[in-house]
């Protein structure tokens, strides 16, 4: 009997309008933290910059250029020609010598060539101000002829930018 009771107290008017209405408090906070975190994502979007990279597998020699300067050639696919210019900074992580221990080598492009005859890449110079020295602080031997890959970044644009430019 007892249990009965209890039922009918659930499906009372009184008992369905409290729990089937929703606070006003409850609402009106939803909403404004809705709004907030569509403010932030917009403001994210427009003003933070998004780093446009690549990451190419490359064969690279490397040969002292002045007294404290390094450069290399890289050879990598030839569809990346337009991305490549001068000035763009380049990391290059060596086969051998892992990211995690050994840190990258900092870069900069200082010569695009035409695409190469044989049809397998591109021609680039690159200059390291750092000599061969990691981002960890290791120097690299100056070794004959190196492999890795290498992290370009050609881009450091607000996502907004990205998403409003024309295709051409």
């Amino acid at each position: 009997m007892n249990d009965y009771k209890n039922d009918i107290e659930l499906r009372s008017e009184k008992v369905r309008n409290i729990v089937g209405h929703i606070p006003p408090i409850l609402l009106r906070r939803g909403i404004t933290v809705t709004s907030i975190v569509m403010v932030l994502v917009i403001a994210e979007i427009c003003f933070i910059p998004y780093t446009e990279t690549i990451t190419v597998p490359v064969t690279m020699s490397v040969y002292p250029n002045q007294v404290d300067i390094y450069s290399s050639i890289i050879y990598t696919s030839d569809k990346y020609t337009e991305t490549l210019k001068k000035g763009a900074k380049i990391k290059i992580e060596l086969l051998g010598f892992p990211r995690n221990e050994y840190g990258e080598i900092e870069g900069e492009i200082s010569r695009v060539y035409s695409a190469l005859d044989n049809g397998k890449g591109i021609k680039v110079d690159v200059s390291f101000p750092n000599e061969l020295r990691t981002s960890k602080g290791y120097t690299i031997e100056n070794l004959s002829s190196l492999g890795g890959y290498v992290y370009i970044t050609f881009s450091k644009h607000p996502m907004l930018y990205r998403l409003l430019r024309t295709n051409n």
